[in-house]
């Protein structure tokens, strides 16, 4: 039989079974992390476009997050961005490196 070798194999391999939000939240997480690695080697328009898509997925969940709420990790996403973009908040960005697509704190 053709198929029967590959049968064998697939028998090892366990299947994990997430749930909708663990997949959503795992998304979620994965844009954060690729975000924060995007600021330590300051590439901002590759941050642009995981904030981007780190908003994106949150509308994507938004029946779970009306349910249980928005994931905190999500506002410390915001805070550690708020930190190194704004100008004078984060020693290690200069006030002229700093990004301009935020706007000016009042």
């Amino acid at each position: 039989m053709k198929g029967g070798d590959d049968s064998d194999s697939d028998g090892d391999k366990k299947r994990v079974v997430r749930s909708h939000r663990d997949k959503r939240w795992d998304q979620m997480q994965e844009a954060v992390a690729s975000m924060k690695n995007h600021i330590k080697i300051n590439d901002w328009i590759a941050v642009t476009e995981d904030y981007d898509k780190l908003n994106k997925l949150l509308q994507k969940a938004k029946p779970i997050v009306e349910r249980e709420g928005t994931p905190t990790f999500y506002f410390l996403a915001l805070a550690h961005l708020e930190e190194v973009t704004v100008p004078g908040r984060s020693p290690s960005l200069p006030t002229a490196r700093a990004p301009r697509w935020l706007p000016e704190p009042c």
